[in-house]
């Protein structure tokens, strides 16, 4: 039938990152019953941060995206690594919640399975996340003033780490003053 809104288009990918997160938040303040946990209760902690991370960076850098110029929007339209990310992350999700079932034989088997998938997961979230990062510095508007300070910040005689640390920062607080978390007077 292919029936859609706008506002359900809006909502989609919401809804999605909700049940995610709050599948996450669960699975981490309810261990599994498995020997490792025991010893490593933060095993499910370290991915779900990095998950929830970058799930709040890309919808942030999504909603700036969209009140920029078209290129910009461009370089956060979805990819393939995103999907990747969001199949392992919820075969991932899907086993580990099976996985507490006591009825079931090879627990722990399922148990590691889950957990390898949500650490894939986890790696593609930063991966792309880092991809997507990349993509907005390079349609950055050249006419902010903090990059054009970064850049004849660069004509002095610095070494060039503390000049590339120094041109990541500045297009850092470039991004920031332009989605309005931080206000700069010149």
């Amino acid at each position: 039938m292919r029936l859609g809104t706008a506002f359900g288009a809006f909502l989609d990918p919401v809804a999605d990152k909700l049940m995610v997160a709050a599948t996450l938040v669960l699975l981490c303040t309810k261990p599994l019953e498995c020997a490792v946990f025991r010893e490593f209760h933060w095993l499910l902690t370290a991915p779900s941060i990095a998950i929830i991370s970058r799930e709040i960076a890309m919808s942030a850098a999504r909603e700036w995206a969209a009140l920029q110029n078209g290129r910009v929007l461009e370089a956060v339209a979805v990819n393939n690594l995103g999907k990747w990310k969001t199949a392992t992350q919820m075969t991932s999700l899907t086993v580990l919640l099976a996985s507490r079932d006591p009825r079931l034989k090879q627990q722990s088997v399922l148990i590691a399975f889950g957990v390898a998938l949500l650490y894939a997961s986890a790696g593609f979230a930063v991966w792309s996340l880092i991809v997507y990062t990349r993509n907005i510095w390079r349609v950055l508007p050249s006419s902010c003033l903090l990059v054009e300070s970064a850049t004849s910040i660069k004509r002095m005689n610095h070494t060039k780490r503390t000049v590339g640390i120094l041109d990541v920062s500045l297009k850092i607080l470039c991004v920031m003053n332009n989605i309005g978390l931080i206000a700069f007077e010149f």
